[in-house]
């Protein structure tokens, strides 16, 4: 991993379009990133797998599952990176997990940082979100119309005994 990084950039000058602390996708195989660091002259790379670099931003550790958003991360090649939370799906005890990826309609994209130089993160709506609130809105006017109508025939009991 780090020889194949080291490979593509071999001296100082290769660093020279690459501002210090910022996270660049390296054009390698396997696919790699990179954060960049310079300390007493000396240049310095950290080095990331593809499959750890969705934990640059640590979101596996905030421990936020929302039932309504997701996220979704892009490096600065428009590659995905990761989306959040996770959603995993179990076909058969024993055996692991597959990653499901979620649907849904983005209502928001920002960008990460002037570490993360146009990387963008994309908010969504969860595509069951709208449907899961109009069944939740049809359950509460069925309950008001089914009370209603009890206290209409509760009214109209205790007023025709008063007529007896």
């Amino acid at each position: 991993m780090a020889v194949s990084a080291a490979n593509i950039y071999p001296s100082r000058e290769a660093f020279k379009d690459w501002p210090e602390r910022t996270y660049r996708q390296i054009q390698s195989d396997p696919l790699l990133y990179g954060v960049h660091f310079e300390a007493g002259g000396n240049h310095f790379l950290k080095v990331l797998r593809d499959k750890d670099a969705s934990g640059i931003f640590g979101f596996k550790n905030i421990g936020i599952v929302d039932k309504m958003v997701f996220c979704r991360i892009y490096d600065e090649q428009g590659s995905f990176i990761t989306e959040y939370p996770i959603q995993t799906m179990v076909e058969e005890p024993g055996k692991q997990p597959i990653e499901v990826f979620l649907s849904g309609k983005k209502f928001l994209e920002i960008t990460p940082g002037e570490n993360y130089p146009d990387w963008k993160i994309e908010f969504y709506f969860r595509s069951s979100t709208f449907s899961d609130a109009a069944k939740r809105q049809k359950v509460i006017y069925i309950w008001t119309g089914v009370l209603l109508i009890l206290r209409i025939q509760l009214i109209s009991a205790t007023e025709s005994t008063k007529f007896w």
